[in-house]
């Protein structure tokens, strides 16, 4: 019997050499984190059930830009994922070479479109998560689904 499918891949940054990776987590009957499968260029998720993603690039040599995140896709639809960074002030200074400086926070957040036939985009609702650090059963745990920057 064939499965109700949806379409899902990640936009390449065009001239970057840091682009951006995915990986689908999966989870066994109880709910622990069992292991992922990375996603190279596109794949096909199942339709009406929880998929729940791990995204993350470099956005330098120094830092790590990651973000869990999981959304329901809808049968023969296509989505495409894509990552923005925001720098937001700290409240505090840092001296440089040219003077006291705001002190800055880059975030990271996912988003994720829904392409019609058309080509139209509509942004999709995701929902943010966090795996638990347990050695026995690392589960999901809700929270925002922007990060910051490691």
């Amino acid at each position: 019997m064939k499965q109700d499918a949806a379409d899902f891949f990640v936009e390449p940054i065009i001239g970057s050499y840091y682009d951006p990776r995915t990986s689908i987590r999966t989870f066994d009957k109880d709910g622990c984190f069992s292991g992922y499968t990375y996603v190279t260029n596109s794949i096909r998720l199942h339709a009406n059930k929880e998929a729940f993603m791990h995204f993350w690039k470099n956005t330098d040599r120094e830092n790590i830009c990651t973000t869990d995140y999981s959304f329901v896709p809808e049968k023969n639809a296509k989505y495409k994922a894509t990552s923005e960074e925001v720098s937001v002030p700290t409240g505090k200074r840092n001296f440089t070479i040219s003077g006291w400086k705001p002190a800055m926070q880059v975030l990271c957040d996912i988003k994720l479109v829904k392409i019609d036939g058309d080509g139209n985009e509509t942004p999709v609702k995701i929902r943010g998560y966090r795996l638990t650090n347990d050695n026995q059963c690392s589960k999901l745990v809700p929270e925002k689904a922007t990060t910051v920057i490691k």
